[in-house]
């Protein structure tokens, strides 16, 4: 009996972690890849703002894209929205490059949702004007990842360091 009990223990043993494996192997490259791609849909928007390139720009939006900011005002806290169409207007007439920089994003992807979450800071003339965090929402499309939503914080202080060499 003490046989058999350790023989199925051996078989149950070894294929479940086969299975583990064959099911994670895939997953994991074609993970790393989704990310890779997502990425490299804000880097074109990064690109497009330091070009100020309003046709670049364009090209990484949803057509229905929001913009989010949580304002303080008159002592509350409220969230200003505003449609991607006017950042890339902004983008366009910019007369100076806008200079966006990543610090260690961290990129989450489920099937067709991915989000980009990571400090950053803003320059534009040779001066980082502020910084914070950038939550950014894209979905994969028929045409491929577009960004769907971006918030972010803002802050005019403590941009001389960003948050993962403290």
């Amino acid at each position: 009996m003490r046989a058999v009990l350790l023989l199925l223990f051996a078989v149950v043993s070894t294929s479940c972690v086969r299975v583990k494996v064959d099911r994670s192997t895939p997953a994991t490259a074609e993970r790393r890849q989704a990310e890779a791609d997502v990425l490299v849909v804000v880097n074109r928007l990064w690109e497009a703002m330091r070009t100020n390139d309003s046709t670049m720009a364009r090209s990484v939006f949803d057509s229905t894209a929001q913009f989010a900011r949580i304002v303080d005002r008159d002592g509350a806290r409220v969230v200003r929205w505003s449609r991607a169409d006017n950042f890339v207007r902004a983008i366009g007439s910019a007369t100076t490059p806008w200079i966006e920089r990543m610090v260690a994003p961290e990129v989450r992807v489920d099937g067709n949702l991915a989000s980009v979450w990571t400090w950053y800071d803003f320059s534009t003339g040779g001066k980082v004007s502020h910084c914070g965090y950038d939550s950014i929402e894209l979905a994969k499309l028929l045409t491929g990842w577009k960004i769907i939503y971006i918030s972010d914080t803002q802050q005019t202080t403590g941009c001389d360091k960003p948050p993962a060499s403290r």
